[in-house]
């Protein structure tokens, strides 16, 4: 009798300590998740910012294109504010075609893209588009290990009953390629 105790006990104690561990690989690969998803709103942030002196800077230069500029300020603005992830993927990209759209009225310009000022902010957004790109690539990689591993045996057991979901990845659109070489700085 006291042998099927034991043994009841040792097993109950073996189930919670795994259970334990199980439920500390989901919440550490989910900070890390949370973790690398604040690396890309950190340089989100930082291209609407640039973004905004950017607008500030070409005012004086493009009278005629006002509507643009205010297209690309509210774009700018609806970025700053998405909160969700498939809300900010939307507003980023929105963000990014206005941004190019931007680009190529600077084209009409010369004397504006000639100005030291606006080269540096130009070479700063291609750098933070850069910083994006990779900052994406990781969170990415970080949210498929994520769910990788909540949904695989065992794990996904405790996952679905703690009712843990697996997260989204990170799509957005970035200035194109191609667009950069056009430009004639």
């Amino acid at each position: 009798m006291y042998e099927l105790i034991i043994i009841v006990g040792l097993a109950g104690l073996i189930f919670f300590a795994l259970t334990a561990i199980t439920y500390n690989i989901i919440v550490y690969h989910r900070n890390k998740v949370f973790r690398s998803f604040s690396q890309i709103d950190v340089q989100l942030k930082r291209r609407c910012d640039l973004i905004e002196t950017l607008i500030s800077f070409v005012k004086g230069y493009i009278i005629y294109e006002s509507e643009v500029l205010a297209s690309l300020a509210k774009a700018r603005s609806e970025a700053l504010g998405a909160r969700k992830i498939s809300d900010k993927q939307a507003a980023e990209t929105d963000l990014t075609n206005r941004l190019s759209s931007f680009l190529i009225v600077v084209e009409k310009y010369p004397e504006l893209k000639a100005q030291e000022v606006f080269r540096r902010l130009f070479d700063d957004i291609i750098s933070t588009e850069n910083r994006i790109a990779f900052a994406r690539q990781f969170y990415n990689d970080e949210v498929t290990t994520f769910n990788t591993i909540i949904e695989k045996f065992p794990v996904n057991v405790l996952a679905a009953f703690i009712d843990v979901k697996p997260e989204e990845l990170f799509w957005i659109t970035v200035l194109s390629e191609k667009l950069v070489p056009k430009l004639k700085l």
